[in-house]
């Protein structure tokens, strides 16, 4: 997918809802001219195209909610591309393969990494 605006890195991974990828985000000119914003890693999540807009609508609206708790990640922007994609764009954050540690770890492990996730 090409988003403007990104450099698509590789991807992260899938679920449900959507693909979500690494990318870079460029500089606007504002931004090269003063030197703000823009270079950073991202995430963005391409959501499925065949999901109602009901849903997509729920999401978001949800993100905007939950804005600022702890343990929730900040929705940075949210793009409406062609052909009915739907884009949202978080801050990167690098975490630990789930699938890997349920498939390695021991009952004790998994409970940690669990009761982590909510504290």
């Amino acid at each position: 997918p090409n988003i403007p605006g990104y450099t698509i890195l590789h991807k992260q991974g899938e679920g449900g809802y959507g693909v979500v990828f690494k990318a870079v985000r460029h500089r606007s000119l504002e931004e090269e001219e003063d030197g703000s914003g823009g270079g950073e890693e991202c995430a963005l999540k391409f959501i499925t195209p065949t999901l109602s807009s009901v849903k997509i609508h729920q999401e978001v609206n949800a993100l905007c909610r939950l804005r600022g708790c702890p343990n929730i990640i900040t929705m940075d922007r949210f793009h409406l591309a062609g052909q009915g994609l739907c884009v949202l764009v978080f801050p990167f954050k690098q975490s630990d393969n789930f699938r890997h540690l349920a498939r390695t770890a021991d009952l004790a492990v998994i409970k940690q990494y669990m009761r982590s996730l909510f504290s």
